[in-house]
């Protein structure tokens, strides 16, 4: 498995969960959303530290999804099918 395909992976299991919270939520307040957006990445950026060698390597891999998600945001790729 290459670099570019296990990225595919993560990024679907992302998409993935975002929709089961949209859909756990569907109607109601748009706060349980975010509240639940930010769950997911705490959990997803502890799972990073926990899994990573280093606490720096962590927050590189950190700070690396967090500028490849602007750059996606300002090319105009949004992935919610709500505003969040």
């Amino acid at each position: 498995m290459n670099a570019k395909t296990a990225y595919d992976i993560g990024f679907q299991a992302g998409n993935d969960a975002l929709n089961a919270i949209e859909d756990y939520f569907y109607g109601n307040s748009e706060d349980h959303v975010k509240d639940s957006l930010l769950g997911l990445l705490v959990f997803l950026m502890t799972s990073s530290y926990a899994l990573a060698p280093t606490p720096e390597s962590a927050e590189v891999l950190i700070s690396t999804a967090q500028k490849t998600a602007l750059e996606n945001w300002e090319k105009g790729k949004r992935f919610s099918t709500k505003q969040i």
